[in-house]
């Protein structure tokens, strides 16, 4: 305790007062309890005392501490907590608002609890604390109470608006000095016949980033690392549990060099074979921009009344997509608020209150990933289609396996958050067996709905 007050003073440059005292006192209990007895990590209490600190003055004005916060750990949140739960809640409240006014939704704040959550971030927490809701690939917050689940869940989740701070260096990351250009790489994979197979490491621009997948109990997701300057690429699978949680931290459109790179071929012995890029044990990323690629909001682009060339502006992609038996070429990129679900079985939303972003052929990463009213989000990838329901056309961006929808700004409105049910098991059953166009899935919807209208009664609805 006396090394963190030492510490706090030098960092503060200057005496700390008896209700300081008080607050770091507290944090060095929590601390002890909460996180540091059952880590396994080689650090103690007063080492992760001092860089919880250190963070926290770095993100707050005049390096004050947070007199008024105090420590919560995941059990009590989990108990007490009975609304959405949004981090940072007092910074996007004004920006959410004056947006959500604009989208024509009614307000209606969360409550604001100051509350400080440590833990541990992980993708395989304890089994006992977990149960049978572990499902591979989803990011977790542990302490020695409890686990509760980072951005969507079945019994409650935390919305993190930022990404997690690494307090300890639990592995050093040597520089990758080798990268291969995509050029390069794509000469690699398409003439390594009677070559010796080598692990590489590329650098390029993460596109069409598909969801998370399970096939014959190996999950995997996929993406193509681009070139900025060229008109080429390369597909990558990043496979295994050990692996699959690296997902949650690429981002559509940002450069990054991928270490442990293995080239192979799928589908050896079939007229359908590939040449992809597969990972390793050691397979990293290292981020080389420091921010991804801008995407256009959705009102600029139904202005221009048409549908645009592409998803920046330029060459459209020609890439076809088969999903919905019709074959479609062009991919588009968006930027929205999310102002009404329209249906939460499938995951149709109505972004900026003009266009409808449908999910039904996609499967949905941490069962909705925090869809809720009022959240911005990003959609890569996307076609952009016209729906004619009822006699009128709607504009609609429907999501396939190349597509990718990223949180940028959790919702801090009190809205309801729907996560699948077991009867949406069902309906996406028939969605992936059948394969239905727009106008057949519409049916299909129509259809469930009067079924469930006519067999369930008024109270089980």
């Amino acid at each position: 305790m006396d090394e963190l007050l030492a510490a706090v003073e030098e960092r503060m440059g200057r005496e700390i007062s008896d209700v300081e005292k008080d607050w770091l006192g507290n944090l060095y209990h929590h601390v002890e309890k909460h996180v540091v007895e059952s880590s396994s990590c080689n650090i103690n209490c007063s080492e992760l005392a001092v860089t919880v600190v250190n963070q926290v003055l770095s993100i707050t004005s005049g390096m004050e501490l947070p007199l008024s916060y105090s420590f919560i750990s995941v059990k009590q949140l989990v108990q007490e907590q009975h609304q959405a739960c949004c981090s940072h809640v007092s910074t996007s409240n004004h920006t959410g608002c004056t947006n959500n006014r604009t989208a024509g939704i009614p307000v209606g704040r969360l409550s604001h609890i100051r509350a400080l959550l440590l833990g541990r971030l992980t993708s395989e927490p304890n089994t006992l604390s977990v149960g049978k809701n572990n499902r591979v690939g989803q990011l977790y917050i542990q302490d020695n109470t409890g686990v509760v689940l980072c951005e969507a869940g079945n019994r409650g989740y935390v919305e993190v608006t930022v990404p997690p701070c690494q307090l300890i260096n639990t592995r050093k990351m040597k520089e990758l000095v080798s990268a291969v250009q995509i050029p390069a790489a794509a000469t690699i994979l398409n003439n390594r016949k009677g070559m010796e197979t080598k692990v590489i490491s590329i650098q390029g621009q993460v596109t069409q980033l598909s969801t998370i997948l399970r096939v014959k109990e190996v999950v995997f997701f996929m993406f193509k690392l681009s070139s900025a300057t060229e008109q080429q690429h390369v597909p990558v699978i990043i496979k295994g549990t050990k692996l699959v949680h690296l997902y949650h931290l690429l981002e559509p459109r940002r450069e990054y060099i991928i270490s442990g790179l293995k080239p192979t071929t799928l589908f050896k012995d079939s007229a359908d074979r590939r040449n992809v890029y597969c990972s390793t044990a050691g397979t990293r990323f290292l981020p080389q921009s420091a921010e991804p690629q801008g995407v256009p909001s959705l009102p600029s682009v139904l202005l221009a009344a048409a549908v645009p060339a592409g998803s920046d502006g330029g060459a459209a992609e020609t890439r076809s997509c088969s999903h919905g038996g019709a074959v479609r070429q062009k991919f588009c990129s968006y930027q929205g608020t999310i102002t009404a679900c329209v249906n939460d079985d499938v995951g149709i939303y109505q972004l900026e209150g003009k266009v409808r972003l449908h999910l039904g052929y996609q499967l949905h990463v941490n069962e909705g990933r925090g869809l809720r009213v009022g959240a911005c989000i990003a959609v890569y990838n996307a076609h952009l289609v016209k729906e004619h329901t009822e006699g009128d056309a709607v504009a609609m961006l429907c999501c396939c396996t190349a597509s990718s929808v990223i949180i940028r700004s959790f919702s801090s409105l009190n809205s309801p958050y729907k996560p699948p049910t077991s009867h949406s098991a069902a309906l996406y059953h028939l969605i992936y067996h059948l394969n239905p166009n727009l106008y057949e899935l519409h049916f299909l919807l129509t259809a469930v709905h009067q079924l469930r209208l006519k067999f369930t009664s008024l109270i089980t609805r």
